[in-house]
């Protein structure tokens, strides 16, 4: 195992700070490899920051913590960006990125490492993980194929479950759960648009690093993602939330850039969506189309009104 090459982790974090607790404790029982520790704190208001500081003093790993506090929410997308341009600066040679909610396999490390001794990796710019739900069975949504119907439309075809008995396997797209970047490919494509804020800045990131080698899946290397699968995440009586903002505006945005045709079909979609979906709800229709222009003019960031907590909930006398 080439012990030579420097490894550093990122993990954003926003107001979870039992996970990322859980999470911290995972990654200190890493056995070896591991470099550095970037921590990037989206302006949390639950007492992260006191966390971090006790816990960026205390000497019980064999890595550097490092603590990157940001005086805004900026998102996932503006989290990963943030932390990947300081571990860049660290001189390593591989950044592997991950949620606070993700937990890594004491083992992660060393499977990676293996992997590169044993495999030639010369075109080789991702290394992506087997993600795990809490009841350990694989979510094969985080590693994807993207293919156009028809030329035009769009569509994430995910792993199958056959895949992760293979030593490895070829993928397009991946999420932001245990995902190891080479640096020398950030380096000639960049790093995630910051102002995307949240959902699909790892689908685009993953389009540009696809354009200079090619991005793989190895099953040994595992984290566990404990996302709440199978509880209520939102009251039922919401119609719309701040998040389809985001979803239906980066979409359109990321396909118009990539893949003009199928950008203009999905504003196309999209706009018989609402019409379809919310007949009756001006605000919802309202919502639709002006993420939809977002989308296509290309105006990121955060939204002065969709940003958390909004939403948009049934009402009967609503028109």
């Amino acid at each position: 195992m080439d012990s030579k090459i420097k490894i550093a982790a990122v993990v954003v974090t926003y107001n979870r700070l039992d996970k990322l607790k859980n999470t911290l404790d995972a990654y200190s029982k890493i056995s070896s490899g591991l470099d550095y520790l970037v921590v990037v704190d989206n302006n949390s208001s639950d007492g992260t920051s006191e966390f971090l500081s006790s816990w960026q003093l205390s000497d019980d790993c064999k890595y550097q913590k490092i603590v990157k506090s940001l005086s805004d929410n900026l998102g996932g997308a503006g989290g990963f960006y943030y932390g990947c341009k300081e571990a860049i600066t660290l001189g390593v040679e591989w950044v592997v990125v991950a949620d606070d909610d993700a937990y890594p396999d004491m083992n992660m490390v060393n499977e990676f490492k293996n992997f590169l001794e044993n495999n030639d990796t010369n075109e080789i710019v991702a290394i992506c993980s087997t993600v795990y739900r809490v009841d350990d069975s694989i979510d094969t949504e985080h590693r994807k194929w993207l293919k156009y119907k028809m030329g035009i439309r769009p569509t994430f075809i995910p792993s199958k479950e056959m895949d992760y008995s293979k030593k490895f396997f070829e993928i397009d797209l991946f999420s932001y759960v245990g995902t190891f970047m080479k640096v020398d490919a950030l380096k000639k494509v960049g790093l995630c648009i910051p102002e995307l804020f949240i959902y699909y800045d790892d689908v685009e990131h993953g389009m540009r690093l696809g354009t200079v080698g090619k991005i793989v899946c190895v099953p040994s290397i595992k984290y566990c993602h404990d996302d709440g699968f199978g509880t209520a995440k939102s009251q039922s009586n919401i119609l719309m939330s701040w998040r389809n903002y985001y979803d239906i505006r980066n979409k359109i945005y990321i396909f118009l850039k990539h893949r003009k045709t199928a950008g203009i079909f999905w504003a196309i979609s999209r706009i018989l969506m609402s019409l379809v979906e919310y007949p009756t709800s001006l605000k919802c229709q309202k919502l639709y189309m002006i993420a939809i222009m977002d989308g296509i003019r290309g105006k990121l960031g955060k939204h002065p009104l969709y940003r958390p907590p909004f939403s948009i909930k049934s009402n009967k006398h609503e028109y």
